[in-house]
């Protein structure tokens, strides 16, 4: 069953929570940034802008999932050059033996003029794992700004 908008923003808002709390673990400062005026969910050390995306299964077959969609834009807007990184958010998924939710943390610049991204499991291992949980990205993102530059 699908679901609705105030679910889906829940989720979202849940999700964001702990994404503060994880940046948190990893020595970074976060300002949730308002909904309808920013292009970003969160200011990351007052420079990274970091977007985060909450996977919608695409469909399980006879137990074969075909992977999840991602929507890139926000509010059917593209975010190029307002968004540095994209957290795209994977949920547990039983079939797969997923219990975790797996975070893929992606540069906002592979993936400039797309609305939307799709992963299959297979480029999940092959293409994307390779962004799982690489918070440092950020953190050294944020580290590279000269410090006369940083809350600008």
């Amino acid at each position: 069953m699908p679901m609705n908008t105030t679910g889906k923003v829940r989720m979202h808002e849940k999700k964001l929570r702990i994404l503060q709390n994880i940046l948190s673990a990893h020595g970074m400062r976060t300002q949730v940034m308002p909904v309808t005026a920013s292009p970003f969910d969160l200011l990351v050390n007052g420079i990274a802008r970091v977007e985060l995306k909450v996977a919608r299964l695409l469909q399980i077959h006879n137990g074969y999932c075909e992977g999840w969609r991602f929507n890139i834009h926000r509010h059917g807007k593209l975010t190029n050059g307002t968004v540095d990184f994209f957290v795209f958010n994977i949920p547990p998924i039983d079939v797969l033996k997923m219990h975790n939710s797996i975070s893929l943390v992606v540069p906002a610049v592979l993936l400039k003029d797309k609305y939307t991204l799709s992963i299959s499991p297979r480029a999940l291992m092959v293409r994307w794992g390779q962004y799982e949980g690489r918070w440092d990205t950020i953190k050294s993102f944020c580290d590279a700004v000269p410090s006369s530059d940083k809350g600008k």
